[in-house]
């Protein structure tokens, strides 16, 4: 029978019966409190472009309001010609990303400023032919070329005429025989010539000639490893071609496209030429070796002695050995022949001697008697 006060509440709702007061029945009993939920705080987020129509603002959630304490995240994209420049309102910054947390109404203006022009550089590339007869191709062919466009040339010589060399942006890749092609990476304005002429080629042949070799001013150097045998000439250029024999051998003629025996000798390049340096062995002469005790007055001439000869053919210094076998009881080894101008010298050894290895060269020429006999002396040990 006592009076009974009710408060009921609870964040985010509100009662739905009035129940501050009633009567507590003799018996006891329950009430029901009935409650309401109340309507959430949202806010509003307004976003604008300067100057209309430069860029877009994208919202990650994309929605037209939102629960307080909700975080937004607003992206400024620039329209084609234009740059993201910074923000103003409730966002700020030059970063193109802005993020809100939405406790009150909110706006972001984003601001777009026109981007700079982009200047696209072009460059020519021009080719010329300078001498002789053929032409230059471009792949691509163009008129202009953007940077970092790749370009191949190509030349292309007329009948009988060779690529004598390139100049200009190509001149890295002359070394004989050039290539044809040349690569470039196009930076800049370029240019390239090319120089075409007539083949010169020289051979070799006769007694000799391996070591012998045939030289000119105009870049022929055919030696005995014939790694330079072949040149382009420069049209009706008149090179000279000289022949130098080694010792023991001489030049005897030219044949090919010039003849005669006329050292040096010039050749006017008018079309392709080939060349053939002749050669030929020197005279023979009879060398021999005796070989004697030092400081003997009877029975001196040393048997059993093993003699070979190094022969030199100057200019060159590499020598080649020959063996004469052993001395007989008359202290001879077996002879040799060598031609005139070669250089020699002897080495001899015998058990029970010091070993014969004289470092005297000996020349054959002409004047040198033939045959000829040549007395060494060996030591006892």
């Amino acid at each position: 029978g006592k009076s009974l006060y009710l408060d009921v509440s609870h964040t985010g709702y509100t009662p739905r019966t009035n129940y501050n007061s009633g009567t507590v029945p003799s018996s006891g009993g329950v009430r029901d409190a009935l409650l309401t939920a109340a309507p959430a705080t949202t806010y509003t987020l307004t976003t604008w472009i300067d100057p209309a129509g430069s860029g877009a603002i994208s919202k990650s959630p994309n929605q037209s309001s939102f629960n307080s304490g909700a975080q937004v995240t607003l992206t400024a994209t620039p329209a084609a010609g234009y740059a993201f420049s910074s923000w103003s309102g409730n966002c700020l910054g030059t970063n193109s990303t802005c993020i809100l947390t939405m406790n009150a109404n909110k706006s972001a203006y984003a601001h777009f400023t026109p981007a700079p022009a982009t200047t696209a550089y072009t460059y020519t590339l021009t080719t010329s032919v300078m001498a002789g007869s053929g032409s230059i191709t471009k792949n691509p062919n163009k008129t202009n070329y953007s940077a970092g466009d790749v370009v191949t040339l190509t030349a292309n010589p007329g009948t009988g005429y060779a690529l004598d060399f390139w100049r200009d942006d190509c001149s890295f890749i002359n070394d004989p025989p050039p290539s044809n092609t040349c690569t470039l990476t196009i930076n800049a304005n370029k240019s390239v010539t090319a120089y075409f002429g007539f083949t010169l080629s020289v051979t070799k042949a006769g007694l000799g000639s391996g070591r012998s070799s045939v030289t000119s001013g105009a870049g022929i150097n055919c030696d005995s490893n014939e790694s330079d045998c072949l040149e382009v000439i420069t049209p009706n250029a008149s090179p000279s071609l000289t022949a130098t024999p080694v010792g023991g051998y001489s030049f005897a003629n030219w044949s090919g496209d010039i003849s005669g025996t006329t050292n040096p000798r010039a050749i006017t390049m008018n079309n392709a030429k080939s060349v053939t340096a002749n050669f030929t062995g020197n005279p023979l002469h009879t060398v021999g070796i005796i070989v004697k005790k030092n400081n003997c007055t009877t029975n001196c001439y040393i048997s059993g002695a093993a003699v070979s000869i190094e022969y030199f053919t100057p200019p060159l210094t590499d020598g080649n050995t020959i063996s004469l076998g052993t001395t007989g009881t008359d202290g001879k080894s077996s002879t040799t022949g060598l031609r005139e101008g070669m250089d020699w010298k002897v080495k001899a050894i015998k058990t029970g001697y010091n070993n014969y290895n004289n470092t005297t060269r000996y020349s054959v020429s002409s004047g040198t008697p033939n045959p000829y006999w040549l007395i060494i002396l060996m030591t006892p040990s």
